[in-house]
């Protein structure tokens, strides 16, 4: 008894080390998500299942097990017999009538037949998932409260986007390298999707190429990889991809650290029982490439529950998140930045927090301005001022004092003081407020004593009446 309550306490500590890695480094953290992730889930067939139910679903001239022989257990040559197989059996005139007529365009690879059989492999479990159902329905309550910075995925399946339908999907390791920006609170499908078929990362050719992308893409993450908490979850210690991904991440940080354990890396096993005289190691050794290996921190759990509840961080609307970033990534990246005007967060947000955050969560604020790059496109928008603004609203006893007065008043019912920060109503431009014929119409019904309710995603027609 006294031994399980010494790995209880373990366990209990390295969470709470995560927990504290995370809080110190004040970054969100990187999921590596594996194939074991959607086994548990939605059972799905892990990699030598899937060959298998490939070799059981058509006739071959040998069964599966005589070319696991033949190829000494390489799945990657035992997959290549099956692009002759099933290109062979999409072209019978039954199955070729029965079939979408994209798979026989002419410019296809002949392994586009099995690329699609395996989609509906895929797709045909994934249906059977419930999360409402499911006997993990704690655990994946638990992890649908995760916010990280990035998913990074070899799973061909859609698990991630069903549970986390705010990250955007960017698919295969051409999609990744040809990204223009950040990837922040994406999914990064490295071995391609099922909704994309074509993209499936499956035979010799396909490793070959995303082989020759994998330094390039590990060079485009390596900030992530080396100053960001990443978690490796659903993948085995002997997984090639894992070994290849933190062999390129060990050739580029050889030169500035020469420690062979990388402590902002977790590697989380599961087992199903886990014995009262079990050691748990703090660091796992994972094998690279030649005689070299790489440490990790190593957590084994039988649930987790409690490793997602660590994970959770408090933070506002991923949408708002991303429309921020995006913005800021527009206004870096734009040629005329010493003329663009528009301040996205000055003195008076940070004055206001809360307000802010309220800001935040009206969804392409900040893009709708963001893409008006143009000081002249701006001062054509809003076209008035505070005195013009009154006269229109108030007629010709109105004044900017009156105006201002007004707007401050009606904050509070509408949601959001428009001449405190950048809107559809209002811009800041070089110190001077500016209004837009919008801000009219809405403070015209306001004064009226009509309720209405905003719609800062758009520039057009950004409020409405409440029915």
């Amino acid at each position: 008894m006294k031994i399980q309550k010494k790995n209880q306490s373990s366990t209990e500590a390295r969470l709470l080390k995560l927990k504290s890695q995370l809080a110190a480094s004040k970054r969100r953290p990187i999921l590596f998500v594996g194939s074991g992730i959607s086994q548990r889930y939605v059972n799905m067939p892990n990699w030598n299942q899937l060959i298998q139910e490939l070799f059981d679903r058509i006739k071959t001239p040998h069964p599966f097990e005589y070319y696991m022989q033949r190829e000494k257990q390489d799945l990657i040559k035992v997959a290549e017999k099956l692009v002759n197989f099933y290109s062979n059996y999409y072209w019978k005139e039954k199955v070729k009538k029965q079939s979408p007529k994209e798979l026989y365009a002419s410019g296809n690879p002949k392994d586009v037949f099995l690329k699609y059989e395996i989609s509906k492999i895929i797709l045909e479990h994934f249906e059977q998932f419930d999360s409402g159902k499911s006997v993990y329905r704690e655990e994946l309550q638990a992890l649908r409260g995760i916010t990280p910075q990035l998913f990074i995925t070899t799973n061909y399946d859609n698990f991630l986007e069903n549970q986390f339908p705010k990250y955007t999907p960017i698919i295969s390791s051409e999609g990744i390298i040809a990204g223009e920006q950040s990837d922040s609170f994406s999914i990064l499908k490295i071995h391609g999707s099922v909704e994309q078929y074509k993209s499936i990362v499956i035979d010799k050719n396909d490793y070959d190429t995303f082989n020759e992308n994998q330094l390039y893409i590990v060079s485009k993450l390596i900030t992530y990889l080396v100053d960001y908490p990443v978690i490796f979850i659903g993948y085995s210690a002997n997984d090639p991809d894992i070994r290849r991904v933190l062999s390129s991440v060990k050739k580029i940080q050889k030169k500035n650290s020469s420690s062979p354990v990388m402590q902002n890396m977790w590697f989380i096993d599961w087992a199903g029982k886990i014995s009262e005289t079990e050691l748990q190691p703090d660091v796992k050794y994972l094998a690279l490439d030649g005689t070299e290996s790489i440490g990790v921190n190593y957590l084994k759990l039988t649930s987790f529950t409690e490793l997602f509840e660590v994970l959770h961080q408090e933070t506002v609307d991923v949408d708002a998140l991303k429309t921020l970033q995006h913005t800021i990534y527009q206004i870096i990246k734009s040629s005329s930045i010493t003329k663009l005007d528009i301040d996205v967060a000055n003195i008076d947000y940070l004055k206001n927090p809360d307000e802010f955050l309220q800001l935040l969560t009206k969804k392409d604020v900040f893009l709708n301005l963001a893409q008006m790059a143009d000081p002249d496109q701006l001062a054509a928008t809003f076209v008035l001022t505070p005195t013009q603004l009154a006269k229109a609203v108030f007629g010709s006893e109105g004044n900017w004092q009156m105006v201002n007065r007004f707007i401050d008043e009606v904050a509070t019912q509408i949601g959001l003081n428009i001449r405190k920060n950048n809107n559809p109503y209002h811009v800041n431009l070089s110190g001077t407020s500016r209004y837009s014929t919008a801000a009219v119409d809405l403070l015209k019904m306001l004064k009226d004593g009509k309720t209405v309710i905003l719609d800062p995603t758009s520039t057009v027609t950004p409020f409405h009446m409440a029915e």
